[in-house]
């Protein structure tokens, strides 16, 4: 690539990075949780949320997971982070993932 199209393609992705919480590339090794917590689909709705900063584009993601699969249901074992090929802090991140969202979520609902 000619150094102007290197730099152009550098600021695109620093652009997208700007927006994601967390790099999970859904791969799923840090499946099954033992709590049934949709890990990927957890932090690809936070994901979401953060690339539009609008919870109306992930509300059906987020609210569609059910109770049963959303963070909060997280115990803290870590076995999903003895399994992550990215090192992701997974247990604080799901922390996060429910505070987020439901935050979010109340502010809509208001």
């Amino acid at each position: 690539l000619f150094e102007f199209e290197f730099q152009i393609y550098k600021e695109v992705v620093s652009a997208i990075n700007k927006n994601v919480k967390v790099p999970c590339t859904g791969c799923r090794y840090c499946m099954p949780c033992p709590r049934n917590v949709d890990i990927p689909g957890c932090f690809r709705a936070w994901n979401t949320y953060y690339a539009y900063q609008n919870y109306n584009v992930v509300k059906w993601n987020w609210e569609d997971l059910g109770d049963a699969h959303q963070a909060k249901n997280c115990i803290g074992c870590g076995r999903c982070e003895e399994s992550c090929p990215q090192k992701i802090s997974i247990r604080e991140d799901l922390k996060q993932v429910q505070s987020d969202l439901d935050n979010r979520a109340l502010e809509l609902n208001k």
